[in-house]
């Protein structure tokens, strides 16, 4: 997907904690859909 690769980008960009927890967020998104 597009967003994947501005993901990647924004994970790099926010400090850990905030990455992890909208990687859980994302993975939570996906399962849910």
């Amino acid at each position: 997907s597009p967003g994947r690769p501005i993901q990647a980008s924004i994970s790099k960009a926010l400090p850990t904690n905030d990455s992890s927890c909208m990687r859980a967020r994302l993975a939570s998104q996906a399962r849910h859909v």
